[in-house]
């Protein structure tokens, strides 16, 4: 799994991997917030994962934005 994006917290991280989820592309969503458990830590960056033959479709979606 390579880096896609760094998001500034968990919640735009998880808006984001709804696209992903729609064109079936599997992603991790890496964040030292206890998994979302803490709500006051979703003000700490989360990271998206991808594989890398995922990579530049996912990234495509990126621009879009």
């Amino acid at each position: 799994m390579i880096k896609l994006k760094q998001f500034k917290n968990r919640f735009d991280a998880e808006f984001f991997a709804t696209i992903l989820d729609k064109e079936n592309i599997p992603y991790i969503i890496q964040s030292d917030d206890s998994g979302g458990q803490r709500p006051a830590s979703y003000s700490i960056a989360a990271t998206i994962l991808v594989s890398e033959k995922d990579y530049e479709l996912a990234k495509s979606f990126l621009l879009e934005q």
